[in-house]
């Protein structure tokens, strides 16, 4: 289920472009303004407008890398995995699996050994075959490769269901850090905004602080 924690931000963002689109409309429509006053007004809510929603581009990006961290760590960690093991013993074994998923070339290879891993109870082997096919998708070129290095850690995550659903708010998270055209966060400037009254508003508004 998607964390609707996550989109606060953009929800924040909609509103602070719909206040700014109505405030826009209203100066474009006030006949007893002057083209100076109008200049000025206009400037003066792009910029401000263009500082709040820079502002909550910021936070989202630093909440959702700290979200991902957070939930990489549930998803690939070794909790749990180590059974009566000692700390030492536990490394040295968590950084041999790690060692092995490394030399995985293809996603036959990650499979087989994710199955080898399964089937033995191999915990650590298996959740660091699963990283290595995640980020091997990350970096795939092609539909196909792309596909093929999924199916592992769709095997992987579809023998461990309590996954799922940090694996669900994961992939909330990859969706909503792709670069987008249009971003939730971008503005148009008003139409006829002369760029003097803009430098002006953004050398006047440079030192006054974001309002939250």
């Amino acid at each position: 289920m998607p964390n609707h924690k996550l989109t606060a931000h953009r929800e924040a963002a909609d509103r602070i472009s719909q206040n700014y689109r109505a405030a826009v409309a209203e100066v474009q429509e006030d006949r007893d303004l002057s083209n100076e006053g109008r200049q000025r007004r206009l400037a003066d809510l792009y910029v401000d407008a263009r500082r709040r929603l820079t502002d909550l581009a910021q936070k989202e990006k630093a909440e959702l890398d700290s979200r991902r961290t957070a939930l990489e760590n549930q998803f690939f960690g070794a909790r749990g995995a180590g059974g009566g093991w000692d700390t030492a013993s536990h490394a040295i074994s968590a950084r041999d699996a790690s060692d092995r998923a490394a030399q995985i070339k293809t996603p036959a290879e990650a499979a087989e050994l994710l199955e080898r891993a399964n089937a033995d109870g191999d915990e650590l082997l298996a959740r660091a075959v699963a990283r290595r096919s995640v980020r091997a998708s990350e970096q795939a070129v092609g539909q196909r490769a792309v596909a093929d290095w999924d199916a592992v850690s769709m095997t992987y995550l579809d023998a461990r269901p309590r996954l799922l659903p940090v694996a669900e708010e994961l992939g909330q998270i990859e969706n909503m850090s792709k670069r987008e055209v249009f971003s939730p966060f971008s503005l148009s400037k008003p139409a006829g905004l002369d760029p003097a009254a803009l430098n002006v508003a953004a050398v006047n508004k440079s030192s006054e602080p974001v309002e939250a």
